[in-house]
């Protein structure tokens, strides 16, 4: 660069001033090293510049290779060389496609004539003109001194584009006269106590600082979020998922799950010591008696348990083992303020918050991991619309490859288990849960025989694995998280 700075000072103090793309063309090198050396005598205020730009009309490719050897329509008539010719003959030298771009162009500048012997010729005879100039390759060997009708032809026809380059002008600045002397980076002890001037190099408060190291989201955040983005433009609206203590009557009884079905043991749910039991006081004595005939006796064509449902085991404080229990609590409100209204409206609601079971931990497996839980409470829907909003979903998180698996649920019939195919493990796993609310659920919340609620659980952990390509999840979550992975991780909406 100091090579560079000598041969640009003694340019300026011969002529007084220059552009950036003058002095790169005369040193042949490129303006970027040029532009480096120029800004560094700036700074020392050897000189001075101003940014200017320069507009107007240069040849494209097309035109560069017109000048060289005539527009392709003249040489057509080129290869005719006076003679008639047929089409057929036109096609064998220059190509079909060719012919086919270029034979209008001649037509229309009347370098040729078409001579057919019929309507249904299909090899024409062509005949050439006496033109013996290209007038368009003439144009544009003399391009500067073109009328702006002709230029715009030229640019109508490719051969010419518009354009706009920036470039520097460079003069001498006031310490143009000091040489290229350099001005120390600091000041010294020793030129305090000299009492000699001395030549400090001024500060630059235009320079841009080193970057500062930042923290990044976790990919599990970045998951959220965008889980967030796309169930929100789907039309869902996020409901509240504050309690991570649940009673045992929404996290189980209100989704029809018997009181003794194996979820409900000590191996897979966590059940509190202090408080043990949960208030149920606030639940209408109408909901908590139509869930006991349901489980009891059933209803509505179900036969129900047939045992005794035990409100003291529906009281039991638990840390929930879905956010299902946030659905059931959101759907009972609707029911509810339905009735009041005499009016039933479409809900279409989903949560994303942390879950708990009683798990062992494995490479897919957390005792605590969160859930993503939605449903869609409407009349006259199917299986069918279930599969195709959750195919919707994943193909915006960009994982098209989605398989269902028929399966039993307490609270859903029919039910889906959800497989993704993860490029890590090279195998199918499950990512989560879905299927239609049972009407033994829905019915004692109030709601009418013809209502349907679409419902779906999926773990954010599992497509978080499969989009970033980690195999392990505990490679994801706790002490083994690599900081450099957590950076790796690129945000994956608008990828």
């Amino acid at each position: 660069m100091e090579q560079i700075q000598e041969q640009l000072y003694n340019l300026i103090n011969e002529a007084n001033e220059t552009t950036s793309i003058a002095a790169a063309q005369k040193f042949n090198v490129p303006v970027t090293s040029l532009v480096a050396a120029m800004k560094s005598l700036e700074t020392m205020e050897t000189i001075v510049t101003e940014l200017q730009k320069q507009q107007g009309v240069r040849l494209t490719a097309e035109g560069e290779q017109a000048v060289k050897s005539s527009t392709p329509e003249f040489q057509i008539l080129t290869f005719l060389n006076g003679q008639t010719l047929h089409k057929s003959k036109i096609i064998e030298h220059f190509g079909e496609a060719f012919i086919s771009a270029n034979l209008s162009a001649a037509l229309r500048r009347k370098l040729v004539t078409i001579v057919s012997q019929s309507k249904t010729d299909t090899d024409p005879q062509i005949v050439p003109s006496q033109t013996t100039v290209d007038d368009i390759q003439v144009q544009l060997q003399n391009l500067a001194t073109q009328a702006p009708a002709q230029i715009a032809g030229l640019k109508k026809a490719k051969y010419v584009e518009q354009y706009e380059e920036k470039y520097f002008l460079i003069k001498k600045g006031p310490t143009f006269s000091n040489g290229l002397v350099k001005p120390q980076p600091e000041l010294t002890q020793a030129d305090l106590t000299s009492g000699k001037p001395t030549n400090i190099k001024a500060l630059n408060f235009n320079a841009l600082g080193k970057p500062p190291v930042s923290g990044s989201l976790h990919p599990l955040l970045k998951m959220k979020t965008a889980f967030v983005q796309i169930l929100s433009q789907m039309g869902f609206q996020q409901m509240k998922t504050e309690k991570y203590v649940e009673s045992s009557f929404w996290n189980f009884d209100s989704l029809f799950q018997p009181q003794q079905h194996p979820a409900r043991d000590m191996h897979d749910t966590f059940f509190l010591q202090n408080p043990a039991l949960a208030d149920l006081s606030k639940i209408t004595p109408e909901y908590l008696q139509a869930v006991k005939n349901m489980h009891e006796k059933g209803g509505f064509q179900s036969h129900g348990y047939n045992y005794v449902w035990a409100e003291n085991e529906a009281q039991k404080n638990i840390l929930r083992t879905h956010t299902t229990s946030v659905s059931s609590r959101f759907l009972y409100q609707h029911a509810q303020n339905v009735q009041k209204s005499g009016k039933f409206t479409p809900l279409k609601c989903f949560s994303i918050d942390r879950v708990f079971r009683n798990e062992t931990l494995d490479a897919t497996h957390l005792c605590e991991f969160h859930q993503v839980e939605g449903f869609i409470c409407d009349k006259n829907l199917n299986l069918g619309n279930l599969m195709a909003v959750i195919r919707e979903f994943f193909k915006a998180l960009g994982m098209p490859q989605i398989r269902f698996k028929p399966c039993y649920n307490p609270y859903t019939e029919p039910s889906m288990e959800i497989f993704c195919f993860h490029e890590g493990l090279k195998r199918w796993i499950e990512v989560g849960n879905s299927g239609i609310f049972r009407p033994e659920m829905l019915r004692p919340m109030g709601f009418d025989e013809d209502v349907v609620a679409l419902a779906w659980g999926l773990s954010l952990e599992r497509p978080t694995m499969i989009k970033y390509h980690i195999n392990n999840i505990r490679d994801l979550v706790g002490p083994g998280c690599d900081i450099t992975m957590i950076q790796s991780c690129q945000d994956i909406l608008m990828e």
